[in-house]
């Protein structure tokens, strides 16, 4: 197989395994970061796009927040990556 072929079938794959993972990690934090007030819609969520707010980051039910699963994993990424360069800054700080 050439290696164009595998970037191909590799890159949707790769992604999606990111997505999920970040997603993950957003569920954990949005309510912690939030104190309870926000809240995180499902994985495959489909909404009217005239529902969302500020972008498609959120939408109102009720009067909770919710976010969408695009921004539950944007925070699940933000936090990783802080951890990450809280980890690697301790880590070359310490030497």
């Amino acid at each position: 197989m050439p290696a164009s072929i595998d970037a191909e079938l590799l890159q949707p794959i790769l992604e999606a395994v990111l997505h999920v993972v970040g997603y993950c990690v957003g569920r954990v934090t949005v309510p912690i970061i939030s104190l309870g007030r926000w809240k995180c819609d499902r994985f495959l969520r489909d909404l009217p796009r005239r529902k969302l707010r500020r972008g498609g980051f959120y939408h109102l039910r009720g009067q909770q927040v919710y976010l969408t699963a695009e921004a539950t994993a944007l925070v699940g990424f933000v936090v990783c990556g802080v951890v990450i360069a809280g980890f690697l800054s301790w880590h070359f700080s310490a030497r």
